[in-house]
């Protein structure tokens, strides 16, 4: 039995646990994406479009099979810990041992893709140089399934220092020496084996957790039970890598680099929605058995980030121009202003999915999710192909947009014969309106002055949301036993 699981949560209220873990998991996933951003910047402006495209695709192609490499096990543990904490050393000892296995295979199968697919030499490198980087993910997403499955996630953020630091430090020496993107992939892949050495520092520390025993037996049960998980997040990275593929073969990796140009300045706001998601998943799973315990943690998660989210996706889309020019300086990723604008609209739908599938999953029905995002892949491949077709560049991002409606849909379906009833109710209505007010806002001083207009816009945004609150709810007390209610019981 080990030191952390043993202090157990009960005298802990839930509101200061889901603070300080969304807080770790927000300044892990700055610090990882800020870092990352920054290398994307740089490549972009010292190696050109063609290079940014070519590290774009490559990532894209990484995910794939990093999603394969780690088996669906982070999921299945986080949710096996966090309902049996006294149980980390005993379980991640298992992972551990399969996700090692699926790891070497995974890293195999992605080299003979990539000489499958005969792409351009320095495409190809890029890609064979990122699969060495596969085996030490899928053994750090395990190892961190044990931080949050006892909410322990500061760990997280803890042993992402060292490895964001060695990203910018190589990223600039290897831009000093004029490095090739090749070396960028290399630096990559050094980043991931820091980051599992980090963890396995956080995870072996006095007081917390060790590794037991190996049980074959359980080593195929947890292949076995994370198989649905495995499906999903195959399908998943699939799916997410459909564009890239699609452009790089209909169009070229310029087209490449643009698309991804556009959705890495999208990446701040998606992480803020992923690490309140990610914080508030164990409370979930320990709810899951109560009646309707699951259904009060969603409806609250939903108002929540549309009310925070609405007016950061709308002023994404007003200043899309702007935020290009200012991060790349260079007139060729202009053309990527309306896929940010396209993109912005889904950045909403996005986090919806992500609450209601973390939803099913700590009800158990994580079938649900595997059909429902393999009929997601197979729109994606439909729409995106013909949409890429006729329109190019700015088809990837419609079909991108439509699939993610689609998406929200079946997720809205399959939560409401799960739980009996919708977690999207009359709460929506106040960051609905207060959205309407301050896009009429804008529109009314764009012509004025942008900065103006952006200015009174937020300010009439959190104006009538504020006021909406206060009705809503009867009064300013009760915005805050009522509105929070689902986090302080």
């Amino acid at each position: 039995m080990n030191a952390v699981s043993d202090a157990g949560h009960g005298g802990e209220p839930m509101l200061r646990r889901f603070l300080a873990n969304a807080a770790s998991l927000f300044c892990s996933d700055v610090l990882n994406k800020a870092t990352t951003f920054v290398v994307y910047v740089l490549v972009g402006r010292q190696l050109g479009v063609e290079a940014f495209g070519q590290l774009a695709l490559g990532l894209t192609i990484f995910y794939v099979f990093q999603v394969i490499a780690t088996a669906g096990l982070p999921t299945l543990l986080t949710r096996e810990i966090s309902q049996e904490p006294n149980s980390t050393s005993r379980i991640i000892a298992s992972a551990a041992c399969a996700s090692l296995v699926v790891g070497v295979v995974s890293m195999i199968s992605m080299q003979l893709f990539t000489l499958g697919l005969q792409y351009a030499e320095q495409t190809r490198n890029v890609l064979l140089v990122l699969s060495l980087g596969l085996v030490p993910y899928a053994l750090a997403l395990v190892i961190e399934s044990a931080f949050r499955g006892n909410e322990r996630m500061h760990f997280i953020a803890i042993s992402n220092v060292a490895a964001n630091a060695l990203k910018i430090g190589g990223a600039l020496g290897l831009l000093a020496a004029g490095a090739g993107i090749v070396w960028f992939a290399a630096l990559i892949v050094c980043v991931r084996w820091t980051i599992l050495v980090s963890d396995l520092a956080c995870y072996l520390g006095p007081g917390r957790w060790h590794f037991g025993s190996i049980n074959r037996r359980r080593v195929r049960t947890l292949l076995r039970r994370s198989a649905a998980f495995l499906g999903i997040d195959i399908i998943i990275a699939s799916w997410g890598a459909v564009d890239g593929v699609m452009l790089s073969k209909l169009m070229t990796e310029t087209e490449v680099g643009l698309y991804a140009a556009a959705g890495q300045l999208l990446q701040p706001v998606a992480l803020v929605y992923r690490s309140i998601v990610g914080s508030m998943f164990p409370a979930m799973c320990r709810k899951a058995k109560e009646t309707l315990g699951v259904y009060h943690i969603t409806r609250w998660m939903v108002a929540f980030l549309l009310l925070v989210g609405m007016p950061v996706t709308i002023c994404l889309a007003f200043y899309a121009d702007v935020i290009l020019n200012l991060v790349y300086d260079d007139p060729a990723f202009q053309l990527a202003v309306p896929v940010m604008r396209l993109a912005a609209a889904g950045l909403i739908a996005h986090s919806f999915t992500s609450i209601l599938g973390h939803a099913l999953w700590a009800s158990g029905r994580e079938k649900d999710t595997l059909r429902i995002v393999g009929v997601n892949f197979l729109a994606s491949v439909f729409v995106s192909y013909f949409a890429i077709t006729y329109f190019g560049l700015i088809g990837a991002a419609l079909a991108s947009l439509l699939v993610v409606f689609l998406n929200v849909a079946q997720h809205l379906h399959a939560l409401h014969r799960t739980i009996a009833r919708s977690p999207i109710d009359a709460q929506i209505a106040v960051p609905l309106c207060a959205s309407i007010v301050m896009v009429v806002t804008m529109l009314g001083l764009w012509q004025i002055d942008r900065w103006l207009a952006g200015a009174t816009g937020l300010a009439a945004y959190a104006f009538v949301a504020a006021l909406g609150l206060v009705i809503q709810h009867g009064g300013l007390q009760q915005v805050r036993t009522q509105f929070f209610a689902p986090l302080t019981q």
